[in-house]
């Protein structure tokens, strides 16, 4: 899969604003966030789903899909 964002020459400007005291982030927006695994670290990702979505998880071990 080809990444969104590629690591040399781009430039990425953030709003911390809008998502802060206007709305909530939406769908398929990117949103950059503190590590909860990682502290003081950095991490990128899309908006899938938003609070109250069903969505489903494939487990490769069980070969079953689950709802989360």
């Amino acid at each position: 899969m080809i990444p969104t964002i590629e690591e040399h020459d781009n430039l990425l400007l953030l709003d911390c604003f809008t998502t802060r005291f206007i709305r909530n982030p939406q769908k398929n927006e990117v949103i950059m966030a503190e590590n909860p695994y990682k502290s003081g670290h950095t991490i990128v990702k899309r908006v899938l789903h938003l609070e109250g979505e069903v969505a489903e998880v494939y487990d490769y071990k069980t070969n079953t899909i689950h709802k989360v």
